[in-house]
């Protein structure tokens, strides 16, 4: 994956229960989908962050690629008219 690409991710998050559980067969991990910019990629994980600003990031999300389900860029180019969208006014 590219750095600083916009990406969805489809993942699956652990889960756990502190209470009694008779029928194991309704546990399972939780599928998630998180959005974001690719700031970094180590080799366990993508680190996502929803918001940059210069050197900073905020809303930072680490996924383990191991949960790792799918993968989608997002790209803005419009291959039709050769365009980026425009900016809302």
């Amino acid at each position: 994956m590219q750095k600083n690409k916009l990406y969805l991710i489809k993942w699956l998050d652990h889960t756990g229960n502190s209470g009694w559980v008779t029928d194991l067969k309704d546990e399972e991990p939780a599928e998630c989908l998180t959005i974001g910019w690719l700031v970094e990629e180590t080799k366990k994980s993508y680190k996502l962050a929803d918001t940059q600003s210069g050197n900073m990031v905020a809303g930072l999300s680490v996924i383990i690629k191991s949960c790792i389900l799918d993968v989608w860029e997002i790209d803005f180019y419009d291959e039709k008219r050769k365009t980026a969208p425009r900016k809302s006014s």
